[in-house]
Formats: C-alpha cells, sequence, structure tokens
C-alpha cells in the first residue's frame, strides 16, 4: 500500500496573487502521470503559521499534514499513481519540516514585483452577508501577522499599519521566510511571476513543467506560450492605483519594509 515516504511531491508556493491556481489548472492536463490539487482543504495556512510561532518540531507538522491530507493518499493509491503536485501558498510554513516524509520533495516559488502584487492582494474580494467585500479590511482575514511574533520589529505596530503597510510586510516576511527557510531545507526553484507569465519565452515555463516531470517532448513552445498567456482568476477591478501614482507616504513606508529583499529579485 502506498505511503508517503514512496511518493514524489512537488509544491507550488508563492504570496498569493501569482497564478497557482492557473498552474494547478495547467498541470493537471499536462502531468498524466500525477494527481495535482490546486489549495486542499484545510489549505493549513492558519495551522502551519500557529505552529510556526509556537515553535513546533517536525513530528508535529508531519503529523498535521498526514491527518489532513488521508484524502489525498487514498485518491493517490486509488489511481494508481505515486507523484503528487500541490499548489497552495498556505503550506509555505510547513514545507522545512515535512519535506523529509516524501520520497522526493520539490518546490516551486513564485515572486511577484511587490509594487504590483500589492494593489492586486489590495483589491481581493469576498462575499460576507451576501455583499463582496475588500477582504483585508477584516481583521480576522489576517491569518499570518507579526502579531503572535515575538521579536518582528512590526508586531506592537500592527494595529497602526495602514492596508499598504501591512501587506507590505506579508510579502516580505513570506518571501523571506522561503529564501531563509524552505530554500535551505528543500529543493527550490525560485522564479519570477513577470518571466513566468508575461515573458515571451519559454525558459522559466519550462523550468516548473520539467521539476512537475511534464513530457516537453510533447508540447511545442508554441503550445506552452498559447497556454501560458490563458490566464485564470486575474484581478478585474483594481481598488488600489499604480504604485507610481500612490501618495508619498504610502510609498516611502511600503519601501520601507519590502525594498532590501525586493532588489534581490527585480534591480
Amino acid at each position: 500500500m502506498l505511503e508517503w515516504s514512496q511518493v514524489d511531491a512537488t509544491f507550488i508556493i508563492s504570496t498569493g496573487r501569482t497564478g497557482t491556481r492557473f498552474l494547478a489548472d495547467k498541470l493537471s492536463k499536462y502531468a498524466n502521470h500525477a494527481l495535482v490539487h490546486h489549495e486542499p482543504q484545510p489549505n493549513l495556512q492558519k495551522e502551519a503559521f500557529e505552529y510556526y510561532s509556537q515553535g513546533k518540531v517536525d513530528s508535529d507538522y508531519c503529523a498535521l499534514f498526514k491527518m489532513n491530507r488521508l484524502n489525498v493518499l487514498d485518491e493517490l493509491r486509488s489511481l494508481g499513481r505515486s507523484t503528487y503536485i500541490e499548489s497552495n501558498g498556505g503550506i509555505t510554513f510547513m514545507l522545512p519540516h515535512i519535506c523529509s516524509l516524501f520520497k522526493s520533495c520539490n518546490v516551486v516559488h513564485i515572486v511577484r514585483d511587490p509594487r504590483t502584487w500589492i494593489p492586486s492582494a489590495y483589491s481581493r474580494t469576498q462575499i460576507r452577508d451576501g455583499k463582496s467585500e475588500l477582504k483585508y479590511l477584516r481583521d480576522s482575514s489576517w491569518v499570518v501577522s507579526p502579531q503572535n511574533l515575538e521579536n518582528d520589529p512590526y508586531r506592537d505596530r500592527w494595529q497602526n499599519m495602514n492596508l499598504i503597510e501591512r501587506l507590505s510586510w506579508i510579502w516580505e516576511f513570506k518571501n523571506r521566510y522561503v529564501l531563509d527557510k524552505v530554500a535551505s531545507n528543500c529543493e527550490t526553484l525560485m522564479l519570477r511571476y513577470e518571466d513566468v507569465f508575461e515573458a515571451l519565452d519559454c525558459d522559466s515555463k519550462k523550468k516548473i513543467l520539467e521539476v512537475c516531470q511534464v513530457d516537453l517532448q510533447v508540447l511545442s513552445n508554441e503550445k506552452i506560450l498559447e497556454d501560458f498567456n490563458d490566464k485564470i482568476n486575474q484581478t478585474s477591478k483594481f481598488e488600489l492605483d499604480n504604485y507610481l501614482n500612490w501618495a508619498k507616504e504610502d510609498v516611502l513606508k511600503c519601501d520601507a519594509i519590502v525594498t532590501q529583499l525586493r532588489n534581490r529579485f527585480y534591480s
């Protein structure tokens, strides 16, 4: 009977708003040898961040993952497959602790320029009481925040930070965690969103497909470019203007948080 120790796993992660749903949709068609899921429920972000802030050990994370992915293992067994691809930014805080569960474990992390990511995240909506509202206007929407992190410099400032500052912190914190923790414990491919979804060449696109063991011989460059141009779940209405049109105060507050890390990806 198949166990996780016999599974080749690939996790596609990000800060969200970076095309991970799109990738799962395409990979489910390309990767016929694998079981592909986008944000299985629970996506484990809340639980994983709580474990992180509480200093839990590897065995705690592994037990949490196995308990919440029992149905996935059952599905792999029923399909007779041993390759699993999960596209889920929520699982980021678990990855350094669960990679040893699998026969092999690869991570693809997609970074998006915060100057375009923040307006997209800012504009994300959800339905409450039959009405659409901006998701992050409610404190209950902030699953990840510095308030439970004892040594975070923004812990005591959080309540007075505006939405742009908070999203700047999220961008920096999550991407920094991947660089410092995930990449040092898991085989990690880091790609820029713009190179995957906006570049007119196939280099970064093929790197993702290769990690996911997709047979590139049956896919022409033209087909790959055509498919990757067919985006889903795009932000249709922006509630926050382009970075270049922000108030100077908001630009300065954002830059104070993200500039050092942003410059590692965007010169």
